[in-house]
């Protein structure tokens, strides 16, 4: 309703005192509304541009993890009229592009205007071709066009005690001496330490991460502050403590799946005495790191299973052996053996099965066994007879045993 409308109604005493009040307030946010739509027609346009020259599988992954925080998707729920759902679902289709613009930097942070640090390191990873957003604690620039093919394993160092104040301006330049950079991801706030951060580094051969790794590790990044070095590990398994003892592996495996999803395999041992009973603990492995991380973020808060409070960290890691050494191995590493079994009726056992194939000797601990072969054909053979196999009712888990001279713990 016009203004002047307002003002003749309420000559004649057609409108009251709270009517004129609540129309007058009816017509400040239906300007506030068309200016708002003004202004998002216009980004969008601007936004469109920028789209067209961004590589579309970067498109496809940054829209993914950028997209439920975008501004625009608050204010498609708060304003409903016409001009502003059209806009707005410009802005949904595009919101990938705000990642470009300087506040996608500082997206979390609630004053619009960017301080001269963010603008500054904005433009330093932008004039070095490099994509950037934010996604819970990290901070993430993605060499454009390094998307596919992604770099082999062994490329990614992890690099930590890195000052909370050193960015990738200082840190970029001083990695980049030894190869080209596919990815830098800057955790903040994750380590045990509030002002020190930590960060992850792809290159694109392995050769380059092994030099980084050799020439920086304990490296003065600053004065009496050094900065340490690793290979990074693609860690896949979390510890799961505070476990009832009487749970079986299935049950525990039903219960944890209706908090996290896609879990690959969940590992379970018999306690040491009382082999029908379990640890109180278990380890769950999944496809990919990046899925045992979210895990962890649900878990650490504190998930109450069973009237317990579960408790969840990172499983020490699977010791790693080259594929070279492992294909000259000739020792099997036999688990979950009965605990009243001796060694000598072991031995009979594998006998019985292995028949013309002969070993060298056998060592058994509790309920596990180490059993050397003279070749690595006739351990092969022994492999493949004692897959599946029972022992009194026992499932007996076989695996190449690795040596203790090779393993790399990382």
């Amino acid at each position: 309703m016009p203004s002047s409308l307002v003002q003749e109604k309420k000559k004649q005493g057609l409108l009251s005192v709270a009517g004129v009040k609540h129309t007058f307030q009816l017509l400040h946010q239906a300007r506030a509304l068309y200016r708002r739509a003004r202004q998002l027609e216009q980004r969008a346009a601007k936004l469109k541009n920028i789209r067209k020259s961004l590589n579309k599988d970067a498109v496809a992954e940054l829209a993914f993890n950028v997209h439920k925080k975008r501004r625009g998707n608050r204010i498609f729920k708060n304003y409903k009229n016409r001009a502003s759902t059209t806009t707005l679902k410009q802005l949904k289709d595009s919101s990938v592009l705000f990642s470009c613009e300087m506040d996608a930097l500082v997206h979390n942070f609630p004053s619009r205007k960017i301080s001269k640090k963010h603008r500054n390191l904005l433009n330093f990873l932008m004039k070095r071709n490099f994509d950037v957003f934010e996604i819970e604690g990290e901070r993430i620039s993605h060499l454009r066009g390094s998307y596919n093919p992604k770099p082999p394993v062994g490329c990614q160092i992890f690099v930590k005690m890195i000052p909370g104040h050193v960015t990738e301006i200082k840190l970029m330049p001083l990695f980049e001496r030894f190869g080209s950079i596919h990815q830098f991801r800057l955790l903040k706030n994750l380590t045990k330490y509030p002002r020190d951060c930590c960060a992850f580094i792809t290159y694109g051969h392995p050769s380059e991460a092994a030099l980084a790794i050799e020439c920086l590790n304990k490296y003065e990044i600053k004065r009496n502050r050094c900065i340490q070095v690793y290979e990074s590990f693609d860690n896949c398994r979390l510890f799961i403590g505070r476990i009832p003892v009487y749970k079986t592996r299935d049950e525990v495996r039903s219960k944890l799946s209706e908090r996290i999803s896609e879990i690959f395999d969940v590992i379970m041992y018999p306690a040491s005495i009382e082999g029908h009973i379990n640890r109180g603990y278990v380890l769950l492995e999944f496809p990919c790191h990046r899925l045992a991380e979210n895990a962890l973020k649900q878990l650490a808060a504190g998930v109450v299973f069973w009237n317990t409070t579960l408790v969840a960290t990172w499983a020490y890691p699977v010791p790693k052996v080259t594929k070279e050494t492992m294909e000259q191995v000739k020792n099997l590493f036999i688990q979950n053996l009965p605990r009243k079994m001796s060694e000598d009726d072991f031995r009979q056992f594998l006998i019985n099965v292995l028949k013309d194939v002969t070993f060298l000797k056998t060592q058994k601990v509790d309920d596990y066994a180490l059993v050397h072969f003279a070749s690595r054909a006739a351990a092969e053979k022994a492999f493949d007879r004692l897959k599946w196999t029972f022992v009194k009712g026992h499932e007996i888990i076989i695996s190449w045993a690795k040596p203790l001279n090779q393993i790399n713990y990382v």
